[in-house]
């Protein structure tokens, strides 16, 4: 093998072990801004991790059609996580969130500050529409999974 091969050899290996370095530094830099996000997320104030362990969305024009919903206002569910306080209190998927204690909800942000209000160990009631029924679910929000 002449030297100026020789060269170009060790330049590409030069290359792929910096490039791998540089990789595993960018993969380690996402972690820790992940982690650091999440850190701030769950220790925001008055926060402290409250989770009533579901996600909802918006009665939008587009959502109550797409699932047949005559409700007018509220949020509809779209998930209950296994073993958090909305499972506890038999909180469903489809069900129409309408009112937490008393007050009509219309939105994910007032819903969100309603949350961050709300006094630890404190029981919530939510006004629920379920299939035409309406229904009151009694929670004490928990500790968000992985809240510092």
């Amino acid at each position: 093998m002449n030297k100026t091969r020789k060269a170009q050899l060790e330049r590409y290996d030069t290359m792929k072990r910096n490039m791998f370095f540089f990789i595993a530094g960018l993969l380690s830099l996402t972690f820790l801004l992940m982690a650091s996000r999440m850190h701030r997320t769950n220790s925001e104030p008055g926060m402290q991790g409250k989770w009533l362990g579901i996600e909802t969305v918006e009665l939008n024009r587009t959502i109550k059609k797409q699932y047949n919903i005559t409700a007018s206002r509220g949020l509809l569910v779209t998930r209950v996580f296994i073993g958090s306080p909305a499972a506890a209190a038999n909180i469903k998927n489809g069900d129409i969130i309408s009112k937490w204690n008393g007050k009509s909800i219309t939105s994910q942000k007032q819903f969100g500050k309603n949350l961050s209000n709300t006094a630890n160990n404190k029981t919530i009631r939510l006004t629920i529409n379920r299939q035409g029924q309406q229904v009151i679910a009694a929670l004490v929000p928990g500790v968000r999974p992985g809240a510092f």
